[in-house]
């Protein structure tokens, strides 16, 4: 399965969750754990990305420097969601309600995971 397989196949997961089954705490959590999959293998679809459209430099940054490529090329979402990801997957606020958080995952990264998609499907 290659990169951007893997991808779609984890955005395929938090598609598919049914927002009545958010009273669960267990799949609160498993949210979160498949929205930390899901951006892993969307950088690294990305990355996959760039470099078959010779953007060598581009597919060797950091994570945010990942990001703020893609967004300046590629992506059509705010910014400062893309931003809110990447501080959620790498430096997650431990004391937030895990509803809030998985309702911001479906509400707001799904879509902006979904515009990737778009944009680096061939």
């Amino acid at each position: 399965m290659n990169t951007l397989e893997l991808f779609n196949k984890k955005l395929q997961v938090l598609i598919e969750i049914q927002p009545e089954k958010m009273r669960d705490i267990l799949l609160c959590h498993g949210i979160i754990h498949v929205f930390a999959e899901t951006f892993d293998a969307g950088q690294l679809a990305l990355r996959d990305y760039f470099m078959r459209h010779q953007l060598e430099e581009e597919a060797k940054g950091t994570p945010k420097e990942l990001v703020m490529d893609a967004y300046e090329r590629i992506l059509e979402v705010s910014e400062d969601t893309w931003i809110q990801m990447l501080c959620d997957r790498y430096h997650p606020d431990i004391s937030e309600n895990v509803l809030q958080r998985a309702q911001r995952i479906l509400n707001e990264y799904v879509p902006a995971f979904q515009a990737l998609q778009r944009m680096i499907n061939p």
